[in-house]
């Protein structure tokens, strides 16, 4: 099963307005190369939470599966940048599930996964590289 990572508006706005879009976007690379969330800890499944993004941040991120011709795929979906004393981090604490569905909804990510998926898979299809074989070998 492939992970991909969709980074949210609303995150990427975050990123922009506190600087941190170069980490956003080696974090994002850095997940999708190696297919491992060992960098992320669970806070209350689906939810996930990326600590010391930058100096000072933390990512909150949702883990979605999105089926496409009854294969199934993960997507990690970067949500929102909380700085690490902030209030709303502390109530995030307390009801993470909650406090996280809320922030999904309110972003209506959801219609988008589908088709973010299907154009990445479609772009993996055409990034393949020729393969040698024996008689272009002998040259």
């Amino acid at each position: 099963m492939s992970l991909y990572v969709y980074i949210s508006e609303k995150c990427e706005e975050e990123a922009r307005s506190y600087h941190l879009e170069e980490h956003l976007y080696q974090l994002k690379n850095r997940v999708e190369q190696e297919q491992n969330l060992s960098q992320f800890e669970v806070f209350e499944y689906p939810y996930r939470v990326k600590k010391r993004l930058g100096y000072n941040y933390r990512l909150l991120t949702r883990l979605c599966y999105v089926e496409i011709q009854q294969k199934k795929y993960q997507v990690l979906v970067f949500l929102k940048l909380y700085n690490r004393g902030d209030k709303d981090y502390s109530l995030l604490y307390i009801n993470a599930k909650a406090r996280g569905d809320f922030i999904y909804q309110q972003q209506n990510i959801d219609p988008y996964l589908q088709h973010y998926v299907q154009q990445r898979l479609t772009q993996q299809h055409v990034q393949v590289q020729y393969e040698f074989n024996d008689q272009d070998l002998l040259y």
